[in-house]
């Protein structure tokens, strides 16, 4: 059955009104002006003012081909190849790791400003991990150069940590931190 496309438009207006109430835990909306009430979601050990971020990073799984011997070769009395073997190819997954929930730290989103993120496509940049230009967003360029910063520090998230932002000397560290490092 085809409906004419006023109709199909007046319901999916009807199914986005009935879900501008809702929320879903553990998502925050980046592109939010400041201004509006902002939801903070974080792990029951966080301290007030902390903020965090809750990921996933994705199962590790192992693709293992084996190559089975079902005919073997055969030869003649001189030694010549009359048949060659015959194998046949067995394919399965193994999971090695399995997908884990994670709660990164990260720097707060009321200090995620232009400013901020343009100091932070500048840090990247002059490690040779930004191309794009300096603009103040957090766009798909600046993600991907966080991710590959992040890959070395053992986290692979476009997602910046405190600690990869501290790292980039763009978060001063806390002095308690300092002072248990110096232990």
């Amino acid at each position: 059955m085809n409906f004419p496309s006023r109709y199909r438009a007046l319901a999916g207006m009807i199914l986005l009104a009935g879900c501008s109430g809702m929320q879903i835990s553990g998502i925050t909306d980046m592109s939010a002006s400041l201004t509006e009430q902002e939801v903070i979601v974080a792990p029951p050990w966080a301290k007030p003012g902390e903020c965090y971020k809750k990921t996933t990073s994705p199962a590790l799984i192992e693709t293992i081909t084996k190559h089975i011997l079902v005919r073997a070769p055969s030869y003649d009395t001189n030694g010549k190849l009359k048949q060659p073997a015959a194998y046949r190819t067995e394919t399965s997954q193994q999971i090695l790791r399995e997908r884990q929930a994670e709660w990164i730290r990260i720097p707060c989103r009321k200090d995620m400003v232009e400013d901020f993120t343009a100091s932070l496509q500048r840090a990247l940049q002059v490690r040779g991990l930004y191309k794009g230009p300096i603009n103040g967003l957090y766009d798909k360029h600046t993600q991907k150069a966080v991710r590959r910063f992040q890959r070395a520090l053992g986290m692979d998230t476009d997602i910046l940590s405190l600690a990869a932002a501290r790292k980039l000397g763009l978060v001063a560290y806390d002095r308690d931190q300092l002072t248990a490092q110096s232990k």
